[in-house]
């Protein structure tokens, strides 16, 4: 599969496993992550059969949800 930022995307034995990959931040999930996530599904429709969807994080979290460093106020 592709390469990604901030996932590791694998196809193996009729499975797609897609691995957050930011452990730094216990997968906090940011633009880029959201981008590459439609990215890594849309490709499946090049695969034969794929039967299962694996979603999985790299350290301690799998996600903690959004990445709040990232996250700009507008207005205050």
């Amino acid at each position: 599969m592709s390469d990604f930022e901030t996932l590791i995307v694998d196809f193996y034995d009729n499975a797609l496993t897609i691995t957050l990959n930011r452990p730094d931040r216990h997968n906090a999930l940011t633009d880029t992550m959201a981008h590459e996530l439609t990215a890594a599904l849309n490709q499946t429709e090049h695969h034969k059969d794929p039967r299962r969807l694996i979603i999985t994080g790299v350290g301690k979290s799998f996600c903690v949800g959004q990445d709040l460093a990232k996250f700009h106020l507008s207005g205050i």
